[in-house]
């Protein structure tokens, strides 16, 4: 199926995306991929390193940099070796699982926030394993989606080639107890840390620590997403944030200096400023021609439809294709948007008869009676096809 070409909408290529850059990392210690390595990396000059190090920074979106970077040069953009695409769907449990994994989302099946498991008959959102309804932790021993899932981490393929190579994660400390985290980074060891300062001096102590062996390090921040989410894009907290990180990495390097490192900088998505919020309940046409809620992000989702009810349907969702891309089950398959490979035989669940995606600056959401209307929406989002959302920079800086 080929595309339509919209305004300011990017798709993923996946010959030139983080999932790219993670198949070269993946060939520094002999991990064969399904997927074509980045041209702009030359995997055996890697195979020297002392450390490689890899930042991942939430949120931190290409084309969000490149607008700051024009009104003061900013460190880490002096160092871009080029921009990449992140997955669709470009939500941080998607794009994270990808870079952890190595596998496009089609491959890992973990595609957003909030995903419908018909084993339990349970929304369950995997990154913190709540009920989504309930917003309680779920019992891991009673539920086990992972069991499902059943991710393959990169840590796990790089042992099984290289039992030499020290592997580490570094993460905040409320995710340090994640089931889904231990999920992906196993046998990993991991560090956590409490604030943007302390995760830059683990970075800097875990790269200095004296060993004979080479270290890969992967270390993750929340920022700036988190701040994104609350604020919007365009606030002056949001361009200090940026700062912040950016004076941060350029002192890791200072103080690196001499280890014979690589250090990365990559981003799971970027964000885009939400404007309008649609309520699919509020819609009482579209709403009653639904079997369940929409799932599993508020920019990518699946309607899942009564087939006595298709017309009503199709009618109903017209006056929203100025800001998604609405299609069917069959086309939205065959685009490729998941990218390539033998699909988790769980996206046949998870994806409906039609899907929307974001292609402007507005949302969906479903109003649950037990919980209702949400007091707070964000001010800044992702999931969709912008090229807000879709491009993210690859920094390198040799040190």
């Amino acid at each position: 199926m080929i595309l339509p070409n919209l305004k300011n909408v990017v798709y993923p290529d996946y010959t030139h995306s983080i999932i790219n850059f993670i198949s070269s990392i993946l060939s520094v210690y002999h991990v064969e991929s399904n997927h074509p390595l980045l041209k702009e990396l030359d995997s055996n000059q890697l195979k020297e390193k002392k450390n490689i190090i890899v930042l991942i920074f939430d949120g931190l979106g290409y084309e969000y940099l490149k607008a700051i970077h024009k009104e003061e040069p900013l460190f880490i953009m002096n160092h871009l070796l080029t921009s990449l695409t992140t997955v669709t769907p470009s939500s941080t449990p998607s794009a994270i699982t990808s870079l952890l994994t190595g596998e496009t989302p089609l491959e890992h099946g973990n595609l957003g926030w909030t995903l419908f498991f018909k084993e339990f008959g349970q929304y369950i959102q995997l990154l913190p394993m709540l009920d989504y309804i309930e917003n309680k932790s779920i019992n891991i021993h009673k539920y086990a989606p992972m069991d499902i899932i059943k991710l393959n981490n990169i840590f796990k393929k790089i042992r099984k080639k290289d039992s030499n190579t020290l592997l580490y994660q570094i993460i905040p400390h409320l995710l340090f107890y994640s089931y889904y985290n231990y999920h992906l980074t196993y046998p990993a060891t991991r560090i956590s840390y409490h604030s943007l300062p302390s995760f830059f001096k683990k970075i800097q102590k875990t790269a200095r620590k004296k060993t004979v062996n080479q270290k890969l390090i992967f270390a993750y921040s929340p920022e700036p997403d988190l701040l994104f989410h609350e604020e919007g894009t365009e606030k002056e907290k949001t361009i200090r944030m940026i700062k912040q990180i950016d004076d941060s990495c350029k002192k890791l390097a200072e103080d690196l200096a001499g280890t014979d490192s690589s250090i990365f900088i990559v981003s799971d998505h970027g964000l885009v400023n939400i404007n309008k919020t649609y309520y699919i309940n509020e819609d009482k046409a579209l709403y009653n021609s639904l079997i369940m809620p929409t799932f599993p992000e508020k920019r990518f989702f699946s309607f899942f439809v009564k087939n006595h009810k298709r017309e009503h349907f199709e009618e109903s969702i017209q006056k929203f294709k100025k800001d998604f891309l609405i299609l069917p089950r069959k086309e939205f398959l065959e685009s490729g948007l998941l990218g390539p490979g033998t699909p988790h035989y769980k996206i046949d669940d998870f994806i409906g008869d039609y899907v929307c995606i974001g292609i402007a600056d507005a949302q969906k959401d479903t109003i649950f009676d037990q919980i209702g209307k949400k007091e707070f929406e964000v001010k800044a989002s992702h999931s969709g096809l912008t090229r807000e959302e879709m491009l993210v920079p690859l920094i390198h800086i040799e040190v």
